[in-house]
């Protein structure tokens, strides 16, 4: 039942972008069409990275060591994010938030990156769920 939930609550909070997606489908709206390929794009690289680190994710979960390495590799990609987005801030006050950006396509390379992203948290302890 909670599934079912998240599932009620992702609908109502992303309808714009599904009814967007929609439209690219039927209307022919290219911006409908680039984020529904985004998004196509997104999960298949996610899809091609996580299923083949199935079982070498099993297997590092038992290993104490292996839950440390990633709980610092995981520490250092915020590190290292934090200092990036500080550093796009001073460098380029106009992109300090996202809702600031311009309405430009997401490209295509950004969906790629953002999907083998996603495929590496298949490590449950780059999400915080390490072995407790």
């Amino acid at each position: 039942m909670v599934h079912f939930g998240t599932w009620v609550a992702l609908l109502v909070y992303f309808r714009d972008d599904l009814l967007l997606m929609l439209r690219g489908i039927g209307a022919g709206d290219e911006k409908g069409r680039r984020l529904l390929w985004s998004v196509i794009i997104a999960n298949a690289a996610t899809v091609a990275v996580a299923l083949p680190l199935k079982r070498f994710v099993e297997h590092a979960l038992s290993a104490p060591i292996f839950v440390a390495l990633f709980w610092v590799l995981t520490a250092l990609l915020l590190f290292a994010s934090e200092a990036w987005a500080t550093h796009r801030e001073r460098t380029n006050p106009s992109l300090a938030s996202a809702g600031d950006a311009p309405d430009e396509p997401f490209p295509y390379w950004c969906a790629l990156i953002v999907g083998l992203a996603q495929g590496l948290a298949a490590f449950p302890v780059c999400q915080g769920r390490g072995r407790r």
